[in-house]
């Protein structure tokens, strides 16, 4: 398999934000391959959180997620592993991190509801690999572990905080 992707075939593309291309700062697929189809989440330097769906061979918008006020510097889509809750994750510039709750609607998903969690700068977003912990790390060098509440629909920090290896020096 060649690995420069200089030399690879452009599959399909389109334009996830015609009016500047350069707004795109993240995206993340669905990981769900039992789907009825390809899905994929993009986060904009103008703040817009967007889903997108490829429906008979055309990528087409399939739901905006809330609004962040600044910069979304990460997005990512939890592995629902068959159980068909769909939650996407977008961290911004500005200290918040938003999840959207997500049903399936059509060929497509619609909100149903939106959680608002705050870690200064987010700089990067993730979800474990079993779907259960979102892992924000933030400019001051700090993790953050946020799970699920069992009895309330919310997510709340577990407590952890682990200074990452050599923050204090970065710049």
């Amino acid at each position: 398999v060649e690995q420069d992707l200089h030399k690879w075939e452009v599959a399909e593309q389109f334009e996830a934000q015609p009016q500047d291309p350069q707004q795109v700062t993240s995206l993340s697929w669905n990981p769900n391959e039992l789907d009825p189809v390809p899905s994929l989440v993009v986060g904009c330097a103008d703040g817009a959180v967007s889903l997108w769906s490829c429906i008979d061979q055309q990528w087409v918008l399939s739901c905006e997620l809330k609004r962040h006020e600044g910069e979304v510097r990460s997005v990512t889509w939890r592995n629902s592993l068959g159980s068909g809750l769909h939650f996407v994750a977008s961290g911004s510039a500005q200290g918040v991190i938003f999840i959207s709750h997500l049903k399936p609607k059509g060929l497509g998903f619609e909100v149903v509801k939106d959680q608002k969690l705050i870690h200064e700068e987010s700089k990067h977003i993730q979800w474990s690999i079993t779907g259960t912990t979102l892992m924000s790390f933030g400019a001051a060098g700090v993790v953050k572990l946020w799970k699920r509440g069992l009895l309330v629909d919310n997510w709340e920090s577990i407590g952890a905080r682990v200074p990452i290896c050599g923050a204090a020096q970065m710049g």
